[in-house]
This record gives C-alpha cells, sequence and structure tokens, in this order.
C-alpha cells in the first residue's frame, strides 16, 4: 500500500514536472531590444518619438509586448543663424551734397568682426549753427638786425565763404618765428650829407676830412659815420662810399650827398596771430550713410543626436494558461488518488475487525 501511495504522487509530480520547467523557463529574461536613432532640436524626446514604437510586435510568429523606451543623447550642437545687419554713419555739417566715403568697413556685432557693404547714401537739408573756425594770419618782419616787439593783437578781414559775408576779426599775438637766423647780409647801405669847406674838407661828425672828387674818403670814420645815424657798428659794416650827384650849395655851405654801403648782421621774422572766431549760420546738409551685412549668431536651438531604445517583452500569456491548467490536472489526480487510497485503506480496516471463523451472513 506504501508502494502504491509512493507511486501515485511520483506520478502526479513526473506529470506536472515539465510544464513547470518550461515555465521557469521563460520568465520575463525573454526580451529584446530595438533602437532608432532621431535628430532633433526639441529636447521633449518621448512626445515626439514615443509614438513610433508599437505597443506590441509579430516576430517569428511570437507576439512582444513593449516595456518601456529610453533615449540617450549622443550629441550636443548649438545651431546658428544669419543676423541681418544695418549699419548707419552720419555726416553732419556737410555743405554740399558730397562725402566721400569707404565702400567697405569692418565693425563689431556679437562680440565677432563682420565686414559690411555700402548700400546707400541719403542727404537732409539743415542749417549749420553754432560755426567755429580758427584764424590765421601773420606779419613778416624781414630782416632785422634787432628782434621785433610784435603788436598784441592783429585786425583783419576775413571772408566767410559758406555765408557770403566778410567778417572784421581781432586776433591775438601767438608767437613771434625766426625764418631765417643771424648771419651779415650784403644789403646795407646808407645815405650821407656832408658840407664842404674852401673845397678841401667836409665833416663828418665834427672831424674834418680831406675832400676827393672821385670818392668820399671815410677809412677810419665809419664808425662815427654808423654812430651818428644811431646805428649800433656791432651789427653794421661800412665797406665803402661813393659820391651821389655833384655838390651844391645850401645857404651859405657847400653840400654834397654821398651813399656808404656794406653789411648788416641780421635776421628775419614772422610774428603770428591765431584766434577762433564765430561764424554766422549757414545751409548744408546731413549725409546717412547705410551699410548692410550679415553676422552669425547663436540661433537659441541646440540639435540633439539621440537614440531611442525600445523594450519589448515576450507575451507569455498563453504558456501561463496551460502551465495552469497542467497544474490543475496534476492536483486533481493527486486528491483522486488519495481519495482512492482512504476508500482502500477503510476496506482494508473492516476485513481486520471480523473475528475468524465468523462469516458474514448471506442477505
Amino acid at each position: 500500500m506504501k508502494k502504491l501511495i509512493a507511486g501515485l504522487i511520483t506520478a502526479s509530480v513526473l506529470f506536472c514536472y515539465p510544464f513547470l520547467a518550461v515555465a521557469a523557463d521563460s520568465m520575463p529574461d525573454n526580451q529584446l531590444e530595438i533602437t532608432q536613432e532621431y535628430v532633433t532640436t526639441n529636447s521633449d524626446f518621448a512626445g515626439q518619438y514615443d509614438k513610433d514604437f508599437d505597443t506590441s510586435i509579430e516576430q517569428d510568429g511570437e507576439k512582444w509586448n513593449l516595456l518601456q523606451v529610453s533615449y540617450t543623447v549622443s550629441k550636443e550642437t548649438a545651431l546658428e543663424r544669419l543676423k541681418p545687419i544695418r549699419h548707419i554713419v552720419t555726416y553732419d555739417d556737410l555743405y554740399e551734397m558730397r562725402v566721400n566715403v569707404p565702400k567697405e568697413l569692418t565693425i563689431i556685432e556679437d562680440d565677432n568682426e563682420v565686414t559690411v557693404r555700402l548700400t546707400n547714401v541719403e542727404y537732409t537739408p539743415k542749417m549749420i549753427t553754432g560755426r567755429r573756425h580758427t584764424v590765421l594770419s601773420h606779419t613778416d618782419y624781414g630782416l632785422q638786425v634787432d628782434t621785433p616787439n610784435p603788436a598784441a593783437t592783429m585786425t583783419v578781414d576775413y571772408y566767410d565763404e559758406q555765408s557770403k559775408q566778410t567778417i572784421k576779426v581781432e586776433l591775438p599775438f601767438k608767437e613771434l618765428v625766426e625764418l631765417d637766423g643771424y648771419s651779415w647780409r650784403s644789403d646795407f647801405s646808407l645815405p650821407i650829407k656832408v658840407s664842404i669847406y674852401e673845397a678841401q674838407f667836409y665833416a663828418i661828425s665834427d672831424k674834418l676830412i680831406p675832400y676827393n672828387e672821385k670818392a668820399p674818403a671815410i677809412q677810419g670814420t665809419e664808425k662815427e659815420i654808423l654812430l651818428s645815424a644811431g646805428l649800433d657798428p656791432e651789427k653794421y659794416v661800412i665797406d665803402k662810399a661813393v659820391w651821389v650827384g655833384d655838390p651844391y650849395q645850401t645857404g651859405e655851405t657847400m653840400s654834397r650827398d654821398a651813399l656808404a654801403t656794406g653789411r648788416r648782421y641780421a635776421a628775419s621774422y614772422q610774428a603770428v596771430y591765431e584766434g577762433e572766431i564765430a561764424l554766422p549760420d549757414a545751409p548744408g546738409y546731413i549725409a546717412a550713410v547705410t551699410y548692410e551685412g550679415e553676422s552669425t549668431i547663436h540661433s537659441g536651438k541646440t540639435e540633439y543626436t539621440v537614440t531611442a531604445k525600445a523594450l519589448y517583452q515576450r507575451d507569455d500569456t498563453a504558456f501561463i494558461t496551460t502551465v495552469a491548467l497542467s497544474i490543475s490536472i496534476g492536483v486533481l489526480i493527486l486528491l483522486s488518488a488519495v481519495v482512492i487510497l482512504l476508500v482502500l485503506l477503510a476496506k482494508r480496516q473492516k476485513r481486520k475487525e471480523v473475528p475468524k471463523g465468523v462469516e458474514k451472513s448471506q442477505p
């Protein structure tokens, strides 16, 4: 009997075991992965691409159900765009509709050097006010043995071409310029008038000099001649003298003119006067010069290269149902075996309880 019970239990277990083993081998490890690469500027990857993966698929005759979709960014690129540039340069206070401007400019835009090109020049009439001008004038002194002492101011007439007006201007003294430095100049001449006494002598600075009909005999008297004329002998030198004309009567005295020539130690000077003056209003123009170009800037968008991974699991619903049914059958068989066993045990027990020699009564 014990062997019978053990056999029933073993049979039931062996009947169910194949199904239990299959069920253990088909746990959720049976999965597959589908990948897809996308390029997008939208960071909501799931919102865009989850719909690309079906919730269930058929493959190799089996049904697979979607578990999840994950996304991995492999590359990010900041996108750029071209930004139009319009650069205007204004030229003010023009007296005619003409302006000399470059055809191209290099400017700084968005922290980058950008080359822009001339596209238009537009002129607008205007009255130019607050006009001022620096007027420069000078006085030339020529060769001077002494440094000149210029006047504090100089009055000049300035003609303003734009307003067509002449303006009287008083300019302050600015500087004295030495144009040509000191040196001995052979340009000195001095008229001399002498008185002839008894046709034998003539007087120069109270000094009697023998009269010479051919030329004045001035040797040794040059210094006196210069001093009598108020000239500095350190700065003037008489080299010679000649008669100028014939003797003539002056009252009771006979006179004759002479000319002394020589050198002087001199330099040339120029006195400079300069001042800023106010000018009348004048008609003019403003020029608006337009340049155009393009600058490369960040667009504010980022391009993503994304890898999507869809994880699928095989649909084992039918297999699980089969396993469950097998288990149920096995349990029923086991229960049936137990019932049969109990019945057999009960019958055997009754036989043991009947005394020997007593037979069952026949009905």
